[in-house]
This record gives structure tokens, sequence and C-alpha cells, in this order.
């Protein structure tokens, strides 16, 4: 029963717990802190070839406003402006070293803390002391002036735009519920558009000198840091300022009290339905004994309360899809168990939730469960020493921000692993259940019922619900499903299936290599295989003597013979399946095994398997390959497991407004067949993708002698046919298309556009084309954003078309509808005068950015793998390997001008304009 007693505290120090210290921060970390309460914490990785990351955390946010909503989140905003030493504003000052908001610079607000993030590459623009100094001047010296909040509202209020819908809304009233009586409750991070439309400078401005102080920030640092330089530069900044006055947040605490809160959530829109029941609990501060004791006790109980609150498929009351609980703690020292079911009968769901619970509280954990957690924990345990070592930079950053916000700390690894091994040995199933009983009993309650827009039957009000709660007490429960410690005579217990292996293929024909050719300028060999395959082979050293190898045949989803799902589907299928000549367990076992097995994606116009693999694996995966062609299958458990997926694919319509773009751009429909196939169609359709010759591309070392006798054995032994062809196009996009359509049920406009410039493709030019889109999305950003303030963010993509010899680029965004027509006015004006952007610091810095990536790029063998792949399919040679070196020198003045020109105008376009409902439609 679900009882409305009071608690009484549910977290003791334990007599055996008393020989541990109270936890503390890991040597490994530094932790310091100024006189002025500034507090700082340091991993520095000491690898002279690693970045640093820098992350300042402001205790400020969404929680802390008091009469209007979305300051906090509107100052993350407002400092990117005029600062004391930036009058050009942050963002120009970003634009003159090379750096960009959202890559080396980014901002989010929470409801609680603000945070700040420095990314920086090995020799950056910025060293340690320099980073420092800008995150000071955002977060200690930013001009709050009337004139720039005008300005930037505009963007806070289009970002609220894009980020309004019918989900935000429920999942905001799903939050306020769960938090109710509570600061969290009323209000969001990005705010209300009344309140910031009637907020000036001066609210900002105050908000900002209240909490905006050294004693209310943490700085974290990682990776190759000079912990000298950066000591110096914190307090030459953060330490130069004294704090203001003493900052106290009483409302960070979600308040528990004996109550049931019971709300509905219902949007005109909403097609959603499901009712949840959720409990609040007290939680001990996490940097206490009694709180690492309630969060290791949490694991097991998230994990078994997740299990064993779910009911199978085969069991579920007529009406409800689903039960899931989830164990969450949504703000410090606080703890919420929730249960909800997926339904619209929401009393039946209720019903459910409620006799659930109360099996677990009469019956509590399942104790072959607990024991295999147990296990699962201790191995986990085992590699902790392990993980450490191996985590990078990047994860100490998150784990010491983690740490934080938490009101944690990071142990070092021997007390934390002696510690939590001693818990491991003295936990029970009676602990865990104890520790349950006190969730299940929590007095503050609360349920809530979501319902579609069009749903009006009555709900259960609070005498109902009370009255469920005290007859599922009483009553014996329905049998939902077998004990999980009690296997039953009609329910044997079954034995793990140890995977098989593969038994060699016995229609082999030993085939032959036709023809042998070497390249002096680069290590690759290529061989002609008797039944018309290919071997591209670039012998290079790789990361542990790995093969990384790709099997690429021609004809994908997009082709003439099968509809797009059908091929999908059937490869999907065949390749799940496994083989013919083995039982289902052994399938499975096989193919969960831990050997390398082949990826497999179907394409538009390729099948694409991938594998990574030692030299002496190899054999294991081309057998692999030869069996599925041989004695692949779809088997009937696999197609009834996807069966409505395909069935929800053969029968679903494109939406009017795909139908609108597919029209105006050119774009082709797939058809679709008016049955769902049989099983023999999707197994010939498997069998036609799987027949056609492939070209296996392989980099890495081995004997060659070894290669050869493997591709001939299996490979070349494949008999093969005439790969599927393309699907005809509708014919290419032909001059300019523009088109309004009033569609959007939000008051939001969205703009579309696509456009195609003829270009022969190669892949030197496709990396010069592709180079592009950092200074392209810079000069877009500049106009519509920085000067207009007429949108949040622009999404901006060009590439060169492997398969049309057309440079493809999208453009989207939304905006004001009544700004729609001007914004997109503008982002084409910024398209056709592109060469203005290409200023002398403008390339530096893209080609330093080139360098940088490349450095990366030639280093790495997967890319490495895909050059390969590029060169053979443009040239039939490893011509691109040899340039890719003088890749970098092609970004300069006249490369970038003449691709330029050659691009834009661009004389193919299609514009799209969706509008809010109720507009007049235009084409032109």
């Amino acid at each position: 029963m679900i009882t409305t007693q009071l608690l009484s505290p549910l977290y003791a120090a334990e007599k055996n717990d008393f020989q541990w210290p109270q936890p503390s921060w890991t040597p490994q970390i530094i932790s310091e802190q100024l006189d002025n309460g500034f507090r700082y914490f340091v991993y520095d990785s000491d690898k002279s070839n690693e970045p640093f990351n820098l992350r300042l955390i402001v205790k400020a946010g969404a929680i802390d406003e008091e009469n209007q909503r979305g300051i906090a989140h509107a100052l993350e905003h407002m400092v990117f402006r005029k600062t004391a030493q930036h009058p050009e504003t942050i963002h120009r000052y970003l634009q003159q070293i090379g750096w960009k908001t959202g890559l080396e610079v980014n901002a989010m607000t929470s409801m609680s803390e603000t945070q700040y993030m420095i990314r920086t590459r090995p020799h950056d623009s910025l060293d340690v002391a320099g980073a420092v100094t800008l995150l000071s001047e955002l977060a200690l010296h930013a001009r709050i002036e009337q004139s720039e909040w005008q300005q930037e509202r505009k963007i806070v209020l289009e970002e609220m735009r894009q980020k309004d819908g019918l989900a935000k809304r429920i999942n905001d009233k799903k939050r306020s519920i769960a938090r109710h009586d509570s600061r969290y409750a009323d209000r969001s991070t990005i705010g209300s558009r009344e309140d910031l439309l009637k907020s000036d400078a001066s609210t900002l401005r105050a908000f900002y000198h209240h909490f905006y102080q050294p004693a209310n920030m943490v700085l974290v640092a990682s990776g190759n840091v000079d912990v000298a330089a950066l000591r110096q530069a914190v307090k030459r900044t953060f330490g130069a300022v004294p704090n203001r006055e003493p900052i106290v947040r009483p409302y960070l605490t979600l308040p528990l009290k004996p109550q049931l809160t019971i709300r509905t959530i219902q949007e005109p829109q909403g097609t959603s339905s499901q009712v949840a029941l959720g409990l609040r609990s007290a939680l001990p501060p996490l940097d206490t004994l009694a709180g690492k004791k309630a969060s290791f006790e949490n694991y097991f109980l998230r994990n078994l309360l997740k299990n064993q609150i779910k009911v199978g498929a085969e069991a579920l009351p007529d009406g409800i899809s689903s039960i899931n609980a989830v164990l969450d703690e949504p703000t410090e020292q606080r703890l919420t168990l929730a249960v909800s079911a997926k339904t619209l009968d929401h009393r039946a769901g209720l019903q459910l939730i409620l006799e659930q619970l109360e099996r677990l509280r009469r019956s509590g954990f399942d104790q072959q469960a607990f024991n295999a957690l147990k296990e699962q924990a201790r191995a986990s345990l085992a590699r902790n020493e392990e993980q450490v070592a191996g985590r990078d930079f990047a994860k100490w950053e998150d784990k010491i921000t983690e740490a934080v916000l938490k009101g944690s700390v990071i142990e070092a690894p021997e007390i934390y692993e002696k510690r939590t091994t001693q818990w491991l040995n003295e936990l029970t199933v009676a602990d865990l259940n104890l520790r349950l009983q006190q969730l299940l009993a929590a007095p503050d309650r609360f349920i809530y019922f979501q319902r579609p827009g069009t749903q009006h039957s009555a709900l259960p009000d609070e005498r109902d619900i009370k009255q469920m709660m005290d007859a599922v007490h009483t009553q014996p429960l329905p049998l939902r499903h077998a004990p999980v410690s009690a296997p039953t005579q009609q329910q044997p217990v079954k034995h793990a299936v140890k995977a098989p292996r593969l038994p060699e293929p016995q229609s082999v024909r030993q085939g032959a290599i036709v023809n042998t050719h070497r390249f002096a300028a680069q290590p690759v060999i290529q061989w002609q295989l008797s039944n018309g395959d290919r071997v591209v082979w670039l012998k290079r050293k790789t990361a542990n003597g790995q093969l990384f190898l790709r099997a690429i045949s021609n004809g994908g989803f997009d082709n003439d013979r099968y509809p797009s799902v059908v091929s999908q589907s059937a490869v999907q299928i065949w390749q799940q399946s496994g083989f013919a000549f083995w039982r289902k367990e052994q399938n499975d076992a096989y193919l969960a095994s831990k050997t390398p097995h082949w990826k497999w994606e179907l394409k538009a116009h390729m099948l694409d398997l991938a594998a990574m693999a030692n030299p002496a694996q190899l054999p294991d995966l081309l057998r692999e390959y030869v069996t599925y062609r041989q004695d692949g299958q779809i088997r009937s458990d696999v197609l009834a497991a996807v069966r409505q997926d395909i069935e929800q694919g053969l029968s679903q319509q494109p939406s009017d407004l795909t139908r609108v773009w597919n029209a105006l751009a050119s774009v082709k429909n797939n058809s679709q067949p008016a049955a769902m196939p049989t099983l023999g169609e999707l197994r010939q359709a498997a069998r036609d993708h799987l027949a056609a010759p492939v070209t296996l591309y392989v980099v890495g070392e081995m004997d060659e002698r070894q290669l050869a006798t493997q591709v001939t054995r299996y490979l070349a032994s494949q008999p093969r046919q005439a790969s599927l062809s393309a699907s005809p196009n509708p014919g290419a996009m032909a001059g300019v298309r523009e088109m309004h359509l009033p569609y959007n049920q939000e008051n939001v406009a969205t703009v579309r556009v696509e456009a195609r410039t003829p270009m022969r493709w190669t892949p030197e030019q496709a990396f010069v084309v592709s180079s592009l889109n950092p200074l392209i999305q810079s000069a877009l950003k500049e106009e519509l954003r920085l000067k207009l303030s007429g949108v949040y963010s622009i999404a901006f993509e060009m590439n060169l078309d492997i398969s049309s010899n057309d440079v493809v680029s999208t453009l989207s965004f939304s905006c004001d509808p009544i700004r729609a027509d001007e914004l997109h006015r503008a982002a084409l004006d910024v398209l056709s005068r592109l060469a203005q952007s290409l200023t002398p610091g403008a390339i530096k810095h893209l080609q330093e950015d080139v360098n940088y990536a490349e450095s990366t790029r030639q280093k790495d063998d997967n890319s490495m793998l895909h050059r390969l792949i590029l060169s053979d399919r443009a040239y039939g040679d490893p011509r691109y390997l040899e340039h890719q070196s003088t890749l970098p020198k092609r970004i300069n003045q006249a490369e970038l001008e003449r691709t330029i020109r050659a691009i834009f105008p661009q004389p193919n376009r299609a514009s799209l304009i969706t509008l809010p409902r109720g507009h007049l439609v235009t084409e032109s």
C-alpha cells in the first residue's frame, strides 16, 4: 500500500561505514579556492599533444528569477555583446581570432546554472591565460546596454519561436507537475515572451550584478593545462573582483510534504495518452558518506525497478501498450520514483500501476535478478581502474562538471574501489527491499493524466484514486506473469547456447587473380578476380595492426526493380536471420558473439559492408560473407518482428508538405507496392543485392600471399550477376522556383532552399567545395543573425555530389512570418556576393582549420580507407592519396574565388516558405 505516513530519516551511517573517511576530491584533480570564494578544479593530462578545455559554471539560472522569466538565459546571450575590453562585441573578437560561437566557444542556461565553455585545439589562438581572460570578460565585465538588448531580444525571441512546439509544451507541463510547489514548476529556461518584451537592460544588469560574483562561480579546466599560468590568470582576473553581497538560494531544494497532486495534460494537437504516478523522497547530500551509499544503492534500485515493473506484452491488459518505471534525481537531495502506462483508458492504466507497485511492496525484488545485477556491478568495479586510466581529458571535464553540479566529489579510485567492494559484499536484497518500502511509502505523490486533444471522457478524481489505492492493498492481485525466480515445467530453464563456428562453405570453387596492378607512388595493389570482383589494397601500418575493410557493390535501395522499403527490409532481415543450417538459438548466439562481423548498410546506390579485424580473423569474415550468399535466409520470426514496420512503410503516403517539396524541387517519389511482399519475394530481393560484383577495399598490413589465398578462395569463387539498375530520375531541377505554403500550426515561418549547379565530380574538387561550408555559414550568420537579428540559427550544407555531378546546397531556417521574405532575400544576397567574404583573415582561419583537420585525417585509418574508395571511384588508381598532402594548398584566394564563381549565382534553385495556416499561397 502507498501510505500517507511521514517518513523517519531514510539514511544513516552503518557501523561498518565509520572506517571510511568522508568523501573528498582525488589528488588527480587540483581543487583550489581564492580568498574571494572563486573555486577552480584542474585536471592536467600532462600530454603536450592535447588541447585544453575550460568551463565556467555560474550558479544562476531560471530558478533565480524573481518577477520576469527568461532573464538568466537572456544574459547568456548578452554577455557575448559588448564588454569592457571588447566594445566591438565578443562576437567580433571571436571572428578576429578565428573562433566560432557554438564550436570553440559555447554557452548554455539551465534551471540552476549557466555554463560557458571553451574548446581549444593544440597551439590555438588563445593559450590558457587568454582563455581565462575571455571567460572573465563574459562573466564580470559585460556592458549590458539598452540598444544592444533591443537587438539581442529579437534573437532570443526567435530561439523561443524555433524551440516552441507541441512536444516542448507537453514536456514543460510534465516537468511542472513532477516539481510542483517549487520555483521549478512555474518557469522554463527560455522564459516567457511577455516578460522578455517588457524587460529592459536594467533588469538584466541587476541580475548580472547580483549573481555574477566570483564566490558564485566555479571554473573547470582539463587537458594540457599550464597550471602555473592558469593560477596566475585566475588570480589576475577573477581574483581581482570583490564579492558584492552574499547569495542565498533557499529555493534550490524541492520542498516535500504529505500531499497527492493530480493534474491533467492536454493540448489541442496532442495525440499521446498515458497516466503516471510519482513518489518524491529526500536524499542525503552526495558529498557525504550517506549520500555516496544512497547513490550506490540507487544503481540497484533503478535497474531492478525498471525490469521488475514491466509487464510482458502478452500479459498487458487490453488497451495498455506499455508500463515503465524510472528513478530520477530531479534536483539536489531529491529522488523521484515514477511509473507510467501508455493507454487511452486512464483508469485501467492507473490500476495497473498501483497493482505493480503493490506487487513490489508485497514480494520485494527478485533474488536471482539481484544476484545477477550484483555480479554485473562486480565486473564493472573490476574494470574501474582501467576505465579511469583510459579516461581522456574531455571525459574528465564532464566528470568534474557533473560532480560540481550535483554537489558531489570525485574520489581517489583506490578509496572508491575498496569502499564499494565492502558495500557490495554486505548488500542484500533485504537491504534494497527496505529502501523500496521507504520509497513506496513516500507521502509526497503526484499523478498526471496525459490525454489526446480530442478526448473528453471523465477522469478519476481524488476520491476515486484514493479508493483505488485502498482497494489494491486489500485485494488479491491478478497474475501478470510467472515469478522470475521459479521456472515452471511448462517453461523449462534455457541454458546459454555457445556461439558456434562457421563451417567451410560446401560449394566453394577456387577462383583466381587474373590481373595485378601495383603503383609506384603509393603502396597500393589492385587485383582483378576471375568472377569480376576486385580487391584494392592499401598496405599501411594501422592502429593495433587491424585490417579496415569495406565490401561495396552497386545497386542500392533506389533501384528500378524493387520499392525502396522492400530492398531495405529484405537486406536487413537477411543479415539478422543468420544461416539456414543452424537453429534460431545458434544463429542468435553467433550474431551476438564478439568475433568480428560485417556491418551492413544498404545505401541509395550501393550495398556497403564494413568490418575491422586482425589478419588472422580475415578468413572468418570472408567465410561469413560467402555463407550469407549461399546459405542466408529470411527467418519467419525476424520477419514477424519487423512486419508491422514494413506494412507501415508500404502503406505510408508522403505528407502534403513532402509532395509539394518533391514537385517543387524535382525530387523523385519512391513508388510502393500495394501488398506486403511474400517471404519468397523478400528472399529474392536480398539475393539480387548480394549477387552484384564486389570491390573489396582493404587498409592494413598482412602477408600478401595469405591475402591472395583468402580472396581467391572466397571472393573469386562466387558467381555474379549484373547489379540492380538505379531507378530513373524525374528530371533535373531547372530554373528558379519559389512557393509560399500556409502549413504550420505554430506562428512560425520556415524557409527551405535547395540549389544545384553542374560541376564534374573529383575528390579534390569535392574537398574544395566542402571547405567553403564554414565560410558560408559564418557569412549567413553575420547577416541574418548578427546584423538583421532575424534568426536564431541557420543550417547550410554544400557538397559536390558524386552521382549527379552537381554542387548541391541546402539552406534552412525559421523566423517570424512577417520577415520570411526579407530574410529569404537576404540569405540569397549573401550567397550571391560570397567573394566579398574571402578576406585575408577569413582565408587564413580557413587554412588553419583545414590544416588541423588534415593533420588528424591523414593519421586516421578509416579516413584513409574512405579516400582509397574515392580515388578508386574517380580514377581507378590511388592518385587522390598522392594528392592529399597538397589538399590544404588548394585553400587559397584564387582557387576559392574560382570555385565560388563556378557555383554562384545558382541557376537551378527551389525555395519553399511555409507559413502559419491562414496565409495565402503563392508560387513563382
